[in-house]
């Protein structure tokens, strides 16, 4: 993964641009933010609390906008997204908190 500026993560708030598309702060109880990679077709989720970072792979881009434009992300997610059983790996800090360039 790039480094990035220091303070630089995926809590901020708003949109950012990174190597791999765009940062997404989420208005929702369970995510914080995402980032999705069309290139890699990977979704990385943040997840708010103590529930981690996960970086799902052979995401589409559809899934990705159906994701996105869900009026519930915490619904979509599980009651959705999460019927796809897409391959994914929990990261560890170091994976997501510099992702911003």
């Amino acid at each position: 993964m790039p480094s990035a500026p220091s303070g630089t993560n995926l809590l901020q708030a708003g949109r950012h641009r990174s190597h791999g598309g765009v940062v997404v702060a989420m208005p929702s109880s369970v995510i914080a933010s995402m980032q999705y990679d069309a290139q890699k077709r990977t979704l990385t989720i943040l997840y708010r609390g103590k529930r981690g970072a996960y970086r799902y792979y052979n995401v589409t881009p559809e899934e990705y906008d159906a994701f996105r434009t869900a009026p519930s992300k915490g619904a979509y997610l599980n009651e959705t997204f999460k019927a796809r059983q897409h391959p994914y790996e929990r990261l560890n800090s170091s994976h997501f908190i510099h992702l911003v360039k």
